[in-house]
């Protein structure tokens, strides 16, 4: 009868400690990254009043006679599942998917603790910390190329943060050139430059060599045995070297005429000038313009201006020069797909002053040696601003160009070179990777927060504040490299309310039950005592 006395007792006691621990999930139903918890109980040691015997003959076995002496509680489990995300739209809010913790220390990261609740903030120094208690969250600074160091630190990322000015060093092209584009006149910078070579009120390089004195008729001839001249040219110098009171200049003038006509006939599809932005190492922004210009099939050549200008005034600024000196680079197309071939370094010519003085195309069989580089055999566009002795020098890259037989948009879309930038915005990628954007138009990765996970997780102990703490047994925290974050989000209480009534219930029903077992108990021994009456 004793027995049943306690057994009531220790009933009431444990399903008390289960109430608590319902009461306490119900209390952080919306606590932010709550783990739920639940109690399950275990019998206690039974008053075994007759052992149990084994068969002898002709009688059986023997069951045991045991008497239990109640219950206790067998553990209080916390719920490691994944609580619902909730929007916020703040960008410093993280949400973890999957079993891992952040980590968070108020003394440089030598107390750990754990915690799912990333409701972070930076302060006025740039630290990300937990606001209610100034814990600040740890996790990685990157190398110079947005790598993380893999030291663990706590997440610095002030709001002064600036991002320096850098040259550019190479222009990317891309887009595509009108592969039925009509071709420039074969050889039309090399004729002019051979009627300009001949006469003293022409200049430029000279493409072949005229025997002196030069007259009408030399410069006439000397067209005509140009290489890739075409025969109306030779008509047009012939029979400007028979006019009445003709000379080599008036050749070479209307060589000039004739062939700036034609080249403007064919540019409405063959020339395709391109401007583009670079950046010298203080960040000041120059224009770079230059022509592409179709010549030959599944051939175009690309020649940079030889000066930059000021839109504003018009003022030169900065003086453009080639490496090779006074050359131009030829790109290649596949015929049959359209994609980049191959590029190499073009004919000789001074860089352009403008679209209509463009270097000299490679004759046949003077384009160069090919290269499959981007850029060609070793070419490179030098800017020099005016009045500055400190320049630098871009490497263009083609590549990513096409020929296909739709409208020509081929232009410089991207360069390594930028002005100087300020803090702007920040966002968090699910790997945690703090990405800065700056007014500069570039992003960089700052810092990574780290997430950590545990074999048991289970064993963490909790230390209050929505934390843990490590355990003799939930492992130590290793790196997870599995769980991501969501940034603009908070993980709620997994705490299932239905649940949780339910549970309330039933434990209400058998703390009644074990109560129930104490007052007829007491009434069975007041019975008893009441037999000496």
């Amino acid at each position: 009868m004793m027995n049943a006395l306690w057994s009531g007792v220790s009933g009431l006691k444990n399903h008390q400690t289960k109430m608590d621990v319902i009461g306490n999930n119900i209390a952080n139903v919306n606590t932010v990254g709550f783990k739920s918890s639940r109690v399950t109980f275990q019998d206690m040691l039974s008053d075994t009043m007759q052992s149990a015997g084994s068969p002898s003959g002709n009688i059986g076995g023997v069951n045991p006679l045991q008497v239990g002496m109640g219950m206790s509680v067998a553990s209080i489990d916390t719920i490691f599942t994944d609580g619902a995300p909730q929007a916020t739209g703040k960008q410093t809010d993280l949400a973890i998917s999957g079993q891992g913790f952040f980590q968070v220390s108020n003394d440089g990261g030598v107390t750990k603790k754990y915690t799912r609740d990333g409701a972070f903030d930076f302060d006025t120094n740039g630290d990300y910390i937990v606001p209610s208690t100034g814990y600040k969250v740890m996790g990685y600074q990157v190398d110079s190329a947005g790598n993380p160091t893999g030291s663990l630190a706590a997440v610095n990322i002030p709001k002064t943060d600036t991002m320096p000015a850098k040259a550019s060093t190479k222009m990317i092209f891309n887009g595509n050139l009108l592969a039925s584009a009509t071709v420039a006149v074969p050889a039309t910078s090399a004729a002019l430059n051979a009627a300009r070579s001949a006469s003293a009120a022409a200049s430029g390089a000279a493409a072949i060599t005229v025997p002196a004195p030069a007259t009408a008729a030399s410069v006439a001839a000397a067209v005509a045995a140009s290489v890739g001249v075409t025969p109306a040219e030779t008509a047009v110098a012939t029979a400007a070297a028979a006019a009445p009171g003709s000379s080599a200049a008036s050749v070479a003038k209307a060589m000039a005429a004739h062939l700036t006509k034609a080249k403007d006939a064919a540019s409405a599809s063959s020339d395709v000038p391109t401007t583009f932005k670079v950046f010298d190492s203080l960040g000041t922004g120059y224009d770079l313009n230059g022509t592409m210009e179709k010549i030959g099939p599944n051939t175009w050549t690309f020649t940079p201006v030889g000066t930059i200008v000021d839109p504003a005034t018009g003022a030169t600024i900065a003086k453009v020069s080639t490496t090779p000196a006074n050359s131009s680079v030829t790109i290649n197309f596949n015929p049959a797909t359209g994609t980049f071939s191959s590029s190499s370094m073009g004919a000789g010519g001074a860089a352009a002053a403008g679209k209509g003085a463009a270097p000299a195309p490679a004759a046949s069989g003077a384009k160069g040696a090919a290269s499959s580089s981007p850029a060609g055999s070793g070419f490179s566009i030098t800017i020099t601003p005016t009045g500055s002795p400190t320049s630098f020098t871009v490497n263009p890259d083609f590549s990513a160009m096409t020929q296909y037989d739709s409208p020509s948009t081929a232009a410089p879309f991207r360069t390594d070179g930028y002005p100087a930038g300020s803090l702007a915005k920040l966002t968090v990628s699910s790997t945690g990777m703090f990405v800065a954007a700056y007014t500069n138009g570039q992003t960089a990765n700052k810092a990574q927060v780290a997430l950590f996970n545990f074999n048991n997780p289970g064993g963490l102990e909790k230390a209050g504040g929505n934390m843990y703490l490590e355990s003799n047994n939930s492992g130590v925290a290793r790196k997870d490299e599995v769980s991501s974050v969501n940034s603009g989000s908070l993980e709620m209480s997994n705490v299932d309310l239905a649940a949780q009534f339910s549970d309330m219930i039933v434990t209400q029903r058998g703390f009644q039950a074990n109560s129930k077992t104490i007052t007829t108990v007491d009434t069975m021994l007041e019975e008893l005592v009441n037999l000496k009456r």
